[in-house]
């Protein structure tokens, strides 16, 4: 069976690093041999180091996390699939270089502008408590932390969005753009 577009109609496979067989390499394996015509692609969900979250908290993107395999892996599944790799542009780790960046620059940094801050936000800093009830948490608790550092004193408190996604329970108002908030 062909899509309009001259595609063939086959499944994806959709799959962590480490579900079939424990690592990319096996998961090749098995592709070439079993499972092999069964799929049209593999969306590989997140391959990269990872501090948690079951790779959704990447410390970065240049290379696959060595317990998985290696670029190597990768490309071989591609010779044969088209290969989808979960990024997630809106995910980074506190372990990240960047963020560390952030933590010991502020604003400086040459990362700072992947931060979002409460006061980018929110004027002054402080949210609203009539936005803060239309967020959408996915853990309990508060959507937002605070973390501290010595200098410079425009930057001793610093807000960070926490480990928490939120999404608006109901639509923006109209003077205000929304979008998911990712820590």
């Amino acid at each position: 069976m062909t899509t309009g577009q001259g595609l063939e109609a086959r499944p994806q496979l959709l799959t962590y690093p480490d579900s079939l067989g424990g690592d990319l390499r096996t998961l090749a394996g098995l592709l070439e041999r079993p499972l092999s015509g069964l799929f049209r692609g593999v969306h590989i969900l997140p391959p990269f180091p990872s501090s948690g979250d079951r790779g959704f908290a990447p410390v970065t993107y240049d290379r696959i996390d060595p317990r998985f395999g290696s670029w190597a892996d990768v490309e071989r599944i591609a010779a044969d699939y088209d290969v989808l790799l979960d990024v997630m542009i809106n995910h980074i780790s506190r372990a990240s270089p960047e963020f560390h960046a952030f933590q010991r620059l502020g604003r400086s940094s040459p990362s700072a502008d992947l931060f979002l801050t409460l006061d980018k936000v929110w004027p002054g800093g402080e949210p609203r408590s009539e936005d803060v009830a239309q967020l959408f948490l996915r853990k309990p608790g508060g959507p937002f932390s605070t973390w501290r550092r010595r200098s410079p004193p425009s930057m001793r408190e610093s807000s960070r969005v926490s480990d928490s996604t939120c999404f608006p329970r109901s639509p923006c108002p109209q003077d205000r753009s929304c979008s998911a908030i990712r820590g």
